[in-house]
């Protein structure tokens, strides 16, 4: 035997219409920590590069006298740098600016001429590395006899 619901019970049923049920929050999924996305080797270069300008930019604005132009610097100057500059540039890009600095042509040709090395305060400073000159116009991973132990 099968029940059917009268016409009026059927409309009072669709009036009421139950309740819809809560949709289930999705349940959070743990994200992998994704890594930043591989620069290629041009891109690398270009970052290094804009680095070195900023470095270069903070140091020129207050040291003119220094790094406006390949002048040698004094021995340890990177130490004093640090110490002034404090946390306004990391340690490892005024590590890196300094690598680049020391090995341009320009500063390398400086040091071969035998220019005095100059302190941040732009004033020659005694220099504390003779062979300093004559190593600068030695091609690169050459040695001179005077620098063998």
């Amino acid at each position: 035997m099968r029940l059917t619901a009268s016409p009026s019970m059927q409309a009072a049923a669709a009036a009421r219409s139950a309740p819809t049920p809560k949709p289930i929050a999705p349940t959070p999924q743990l994200q992998e920590k994704t890594k930043p996305p591989e620069l290629t080797p041009e891109g690398r270069r270009r970052a290094n590069h804009d680095r070195y300008k900023r470095v270069h930019d903070v140091l020129r604005r207050r040291w003119p006298l220094v790094f406006s132009w390949a002048r040698p610097l004094a021995i340890g100057i990177h130490l004093d740098v640090q110490a002034v500059l404090g946390d306004e540039v990391k340690r490892k890009d005024l590590r890196d600016f300094f690598y680049r600095w020391v090995h341009r042509d320009p500063y390398l040709a400086a040091v071969a001429r035998g220019e005095p090395r100059v302190g941040l305060d732009g004033e020659p400073v005694p220099d504390t590395s003779p062979p300093a000159a004559s190593s600068a116009s030695l091609p690169v991973g050459a040695t001179s006899e005077t620098s063998r132990c």
